[in-house]
């Protein structure tokens, strides 16, 4: 069995950029990239990481007819994979999103609608599974390939797969992540019928997750994908993965955390195992009232001594599947000294220290799953 599990390289793109300088400047700045779709703020791509990806879908024009979410996580992967140096084919592959291919589905049912019949490859383009196979395919990798939807705890528990077949023997190296590209009028519709979807009154920000004396709804759809090799090589690694955590609640509503944050509460102590100590808390905080305040709530219930916490909705919108990935890529900078991070408004949340040495890492989503891992610095 295998002793401990590394992360070796890590990828992202979002409303921050593609490249590390400009994500670390723009998260450091706390820039963003807002746009809307019918009046309702949606947080998209910069100019930066469309070009970037532009270029890698000119260099591989056949991918151009999948869907923006598999094509992000195809970016993100092939950018791990060369910084990794991988040469073996045994890899396996674990990428998950919210939603997949969302804006090739909508287009489909609308051509559907309009025609009474469907493209030739409207099936094989829009199921949840041509995402991580087109990753295997595009690598040129035999591991098993896995694509899954959790909601919004997508993406960690890729990181647990791959944790549990690492430690089990049976692999030594995977590639995970999420992927999510879903601002679509129907999906913020979706959000907007559950009234969760922002009314923020911030001149800068849509999402503003722990904002002092806050009484509206913030969340604000975004789109990204995070990449990662996981491996029990220490070799060149940038993060351990100390322990991870997941619980199903279930006696809460569809959508997901109860007001004591019971499924979060448990996720956390079983990651953190309730000895190691915890600097950081990359929260989930979708920017809602309930759901900001249940988080808070399972935080204080668990930790005698509140580590500093933080959020990048702010920045980078919620991007569902991919969220969790995202905050585990920001967790990376920040464990490596390459970024200071800062709500760019008031909030009642502890000051973050100086030198952050382990952080934890928090997901929920929609039906109650609930997902953390803990990350330390090597």
């Amino acid at each position: 069995m295998s002793a401990k599990i590394y992360i070796n390289a890590s990828s992202a793109i979002s409303a921050l950029g593609n490249d590390l300088d400009s994500i670390v400047n723009n998260i450091t700045q706390n820039n963003t990239t807002l746009s809307s779709i019918d009046k309702h703020p949606v947080y998209n791509l910069n100019k930066d990481a469309e070009s970037a990806l532009n270029v890698f879908l000119n260099k591989h024009t056949k991918y151009k007819k999948l869907d923006k979410t598999v094509q992000l996580s195809m970016l993100t992967a092939h950018q791990v994979f060369i910084e990794a140096g991988i040469i073996s084919d045994h890899v396996g592959i674990n990428i998950g999103s919210s939603r997949g291919a969302n804006e090739k589905w909508e287009d489909d049912y609308q051509y559907f609608e309009n025609k009474g019949k469907t493209r030739l490859l409207t099936s094989p383009l829009t199921t949840l599974g041509n995402i991580s196979s087109n990753v295997a395919k595009h690598l040129e990798v035999q591991g098993p390939c896995i694509s899954h939807s959790i909601t919004c705890s997508t993406s960690l528990q890729a990181f647990a797969n791959a944790y549990a077949w690492i430690k089990a023997d049976l692999l030594d190296t995977f590639i995970v992540g999420g992927a999510e590209a879903a601002n679509s009028l129907f999906t913020i519709k979706q959000m907007d019928a559950l009234k969760i979807y922002s009314k923020s009154n911030h001149p800068k920000y849509a999402s503003t997750p722990f904002i002092a004396n806050n009484k509206l709804n913030t969340m604000t759809l975004g789109e990204g994908a995070a990449s990662f090799v996981v491996s029990n090589k220490k070799k060149n690694a940038i993060a351990e993965i100390a322990g991870i955590g997941y619980q199903v609640d279930t006696a809460s509503s569809l959508t997901g955390i109860p007001d004591d944050g019971e499924n979060l509460y448990k996720s956390m102590q079983m990651a953190v195992k309730e000895q190691e100590k915890v600097d950081l808390i990359i929260c989930h905080a979708p920017g809602t009232v309930k759901g900001d305040a249940a988080e808070l709530n399972a935080i204080d219930r668990l930790f005698k001594q509140i580590p500093a916490l933080y959020s990048t909705k702010h920045i980078t919108g919620h991007t569902l599947g991919a969220s969790g990935a995202l905050s585990a890529y920001f967790a990376t900078l920040i464990l490596n000294n390459k970024v200071n991070v800062s709500f760019p408004y008031e909030t009642t949340l502890p000051k973050l220290p100086s030198n952050i040495k382990s952080v934890l890492i928090n997901a929920v989503g929609f039906g109650g799953n609930a997902s953390s891992i803990l990350l330390k610095r090597i």
